[in-house]
């Protein structure tokens, strides 16, 4: 449903449901269930695989567990809950709790509009809003060069392995560090030599130009519902 749409379409629909999901009072937990369905509703139609989300999860799980327990062990307000010997008060469960939510449904946000939308696309639809061309073309050339590590990191994997190296001792560990070594050497050859194809190809920084089709109706009238419910929603919540 979402797929085929608009780049444009599709990052002004995924924002609205980021800037919902960071806007819904703290005292209204009921509606992040709007974020949370449409989110879900998105990914089935979109066969979303859930192991595309595990990786930001896994990598937000330090940082969000210790601004919990900061928050928990710090923050004061309300009822206090004892625990054993702990005792925490019920408005710090409250934000370590939102925010937990807040930030999985906005890993989740991101996580979809890089599943539905091209790179080159997602490029060409954030340099429409104007979006400064010197990040875009680095964040480009961040995704390209991490590509290329992976790629260079499956090789001399590949080469360490039908050498008999196995990783399993102590002492082995040393190896390691040169490979790790010999990996940035490679990939920093490697890059410069793809850097030096593209300019002999004409590659400069307008080659990330914006979308030149317009809009079709259904990406206005998706983009409308979309807006739609998420405005209603924040309503619902402020209204007193």
């Amino acid at each position: 449903m979402i797929t085929p749409r608009d780049p444009r379409s599709k990052i002004i629909i995924f924002l609205g449901a980021l800037l919902l999901t960071l806007s819904i009072p703290a005292d209204q937990p009921r509606l992040f269930w709007v974020p949370a369905l449409f989110l879900l509703a998105m990914a089935i139609t979109t066969k979303f695989p859930p192991r595309r989300l595990l990786a930001p999860l896994l990598l937000s799980v330090p940082i969000l567990a210790g601004t919990c327990l900061v928050l928990i062990f710090t923050k004061g307000g309300g009822d206090t809950i004892h625990i054993g010997s702990l005792a925490m008060s019920e408005t710090a469960l409250t934000v370590a709790r939102n925010l937990t939510v807040r930030t999985a449904l906005s890993l989740f946000c991101v996580a979809l509009l890089l599943h539905t939308t091209p790179l080159h696309q997602l490029l060409g639809g954030l340099s429409w809003f104007r979006i400064p061309g010197l990040f875009l073309e680095l964040l480009s050339f961040t995704v390209r060069y991490m590509a290329m590590i992976g790629n260079e990191l499956a090789k001399m994997r590949r080469a360490a392995a039908s050498r008999g190296y196995g990783s399993r001792w102590f002492w082995q560990a040393r190896v390691l560090g040169f490979m790790a070594g010999s990996l940035f050497i490679r990939a920093h050859g490697r890059g410069e030599c793809i850097h030096r194809a593209m300019i002999s190809r004409g590659y400069t920084s307008q080659s990330l130009h914006a979308p030149q089709e317009s809009m079709k109706p259904a990406d206005f009238l998706l983009m409308g519902g979309a807006i739609s419910l998420f405005a209603l929603t924040l309503l619902s919540g402020l209204w007193p």
